[in-house]
């Protein structure tokens, strides 16, 4: 099956490489609206308003992104990861939401995952108190 779809593609593919000049005569608008056509059925109404329900954070980068694709594509695509990036590391960075002090105890209360960038944050804040030998009873 897949040997079959294969040699289909690459007759496609060859194919296209001799009608690639009847494009030409092709208005350009026209292929823009192609594109629009194929581009509009990647939002979906029903997932922005599950998304604006769940976390409205989210909906940030998709707006960035969007907003900066009417301008350029790629600079879109890498902003919008940028943007995406620094609110993922902002969220993970710091994980350490407060710190209690009980009788002879420290406590952490963590506000997200512990992952590697993180690390160092709460070695810094286990490492902040006396070091004391753990008992095992």
């Amino acid at each position: 099956m897949f040997d079959t779809l294969s040699i289909l593609a690459g007759i496609m593919v060859f194919l296209c490489v001799f009608i690639a000049p009847i494009f030409v005569y092709v208005p350009s608008a026209a292929l823009g609206g192609v594109i629009i056509v194929s581009a509009a059925s990647m939002f979906a109404w029903f997932d922005i308003k599950q998304i604006w329900k769940r976390k409205r954070l989210d909906i940030i980068p998709l707006g960035v992104t969007f907003v900066v694709c009417l301008y350029s594509s790629s600079l879109g695509i890498m902003v919008g990861i940028v943007v995406h990036a620094g609110m993922l590391l902002g969220k993970f960075l710091h994980p350490v939401k407060k710190v209690e002090n009980k009788k002879d105890e420290t406590c952490l209360v963590l506000g997200g995952p512990l992952l590697y960038p993180s690390s160092e944050v709460g070695k810094y804040f286990c490492y902040c108190g006396p070091i004391r030998p753990i008992s095992v009873t």
